[in-house]
């Protein structure tokens, strides 16, 4: 048997229905496989509709077009007919659109700003403040040669 030795060769072996079930493994070990099943054939659909909605909407800035690609996305006939037939990794496509939507983001680059204070007593004894760049390689201008 081959062990499996970093996280990108665990990577190349999870696939979509490792994650689904996964993230549903707390129901299915209260609830059962067949309710945990009924629950994520039912949430993939409107997950996958939310995030394309997310996208629409970053790229848009318009409610209604978005609600329109979230939905004709979300509820097409492949979702709609791989979650139907029993498929469910294949209607596991809220992925996609995160994709893109992060693509998006470190095209243009974003900033992620964070804070944390200990203090004892009320007293500030430690304050740490975080600010992230996350970018694409190619998003920064070169700086000038001194010559």
């Amino acid at each position: 048997m081959k062990s499996i030795r970093s996280p990108l060769e665990l990577a190349r072996w999870l696939t979509a229905a490792d994650m689904v079930a996964l993230l549903f493994s707390p129901l299915t070990l209260t609830a059962g496989p067949i309710v945990s099943y009924n629950v994520a054939a039912i949430l993939m659909p409107a997950l996958a509709a939310w995030t394309a909605f997310v996208l629409c909407r970053r790229l848009t800035h318009a409610i209604w077009p978005s609600l329109v690609g979230g939905y004709l996305f979300g509820f097409s006939s492949y979702v709609l007919a791989q979650g139907g037939g029993g498929h469910l990794q294949l209607s596991s496509v809220f992925l996609l659109p995160l994709v893109a939507l992060v693509d998006r983001l470190l095209e243009r680059g974003v900033v992620l700003t964070g804070g944390a204070t200990i203090s004892v007593a009320g007293v500030d004894l430690i304050e740490l403040r975080l600010n992230l760049i996350l970018a694409a390689a190619d998003a920064f201008e070169p700086a000038e040669k001194i010559a």
